[in-house]
């Protein structure tokens, strides 16, 4: 009799075990190739904003730099790292130089643009910052889109500028 219930109970203790490891493969997900693309895009946005440029503030890292080249494209940075030079200069050339880093076959578009009501302007137009190829854009390809915030106050006025990093592995 002692030995019918420990078999029972043997056999429903493993019988809850296998349910329990078929409801943990049934609730796991698999990643698919969509998702490491748009989360490899994203991760690529944020590394090259917190990528320190060795200039002191406000161009300490890229996404203080474009902040800088957006809101007052005049300012001088200064730093250890190097001669004095225009935040958009810098921006221009430090995003220029990570965005070599990519595979060959990868084409990007980084776009710089006020969101929401204040736009900021210089000498009357309104400034919108460009890196890349343009036609990403425009073409109706597969591209993934990565976008972040940045909020800078400048004089009193609260600027909300959205960067969007655009990657197309087409190769073409």
């Amino acid at each position: 009799m002692k030995g019918q219930t420990n078999m029972i109970l043997l056999l429903l203790v493993l019988l809850i075990f296998i349910g329990m490891v078929i409801m943990l493969i049934s609730l796991s997900k698999t990643v698919v190739r969509e998702e490491y693309s748009d989360l490899y895009a994203n991760n690529m946005l944020l590394s090259l904003l917190r990528t320190s440029t060795g200039y002191n503030h406000p161009c300490e890292t890229v996404s203080e730099t474009v902040a800088c080249a957006f809101l007052t494209p005049g300012y001088v940075c200064e730093g250890a790292s190097g001669s004095p030079v225009s935040c958009s200069d810098l921006a221009n050339e430090t995003i220029r130089e990570r965005m070599e880093k990519m595979p060959g076959n990868m084409r990007y578009y980084l776009s710089v643009r006020s969101k929401g009501g204040v736009e900021a302007f210089d000498e009357g137009n309104i400034i919108r910052l460009k890196y890349g190829d343009p036609s990403l854009e425009r073409d109706r390809i597969s591209k993934k889109v990565a976008r972040t915030v940045i909020h800078k106050v400048r004089k009193g006025t609260e600027y909300s500028i959205e960067v969007v990093l655009m990657l197309s592995w087409s190769g073409k």
